[in-house]
């Protein structure tokens, strides 16, 4: 799984431990000793801006349907980071088959989507030094 992987997750757990159906954006390039870090999307825009690119305030990220892993327009959210060390991932890739890759984003899009995780907050430094790498 490369950055930019976009992930079918059948009942993916949340930090809160809430289950649902979810497409997950990959946003590093991760080797045997790091992390892969994981982020959610949503369809649901529930009073959000629909201005293509990123809202940092907000900190998520917005996608037109015209790209052409997500049917819908859709919401990155960034300040919700999912990391799984690169052992867990090739375990659940290879052993339990929970996720399944839709596409690819192009290299552009995601430099555009990891340049404003960067500004977000709420994310921790450690996992920002990984979407730098």
């Amino acid at each position: 799984m490369n950055r930019g992987s976009v992930l079918f997750w059948p009942n993916f757990e949340f930090h809160d431990g809430g289950t649902a159906n979810k497409l997950l954006v990959v946003l590093n390039n991760a080797d045997n000793n790091d992390h892969v870090l994981f982020f959610k999307t949503t369809s649901q825009s529930k009073g959000r801006e629909r201005t293509p690119g990123c809202n940092s305030i907000r900190q998520e990220y917005f996608l037109l349907p015209q790209h052409g892993e997500f049917l819908v327009d859709t919401w990155i959210i960034l300040n919700e980071v999912y990391a799984y060390t690169f052992a867990d991932v090739l375990r659940i890739t290879l052993g339990e088959r929970k996720f399944d890759v839709k596409g690819v984003l192009s290299s552009s899009t995601v430099d555009n989507i990891r340049d404003c995780a960067l500004l977000c907050l709420d994310i921790e430094r450690k996992w920002k030094r990984l979407l730098m790498k």
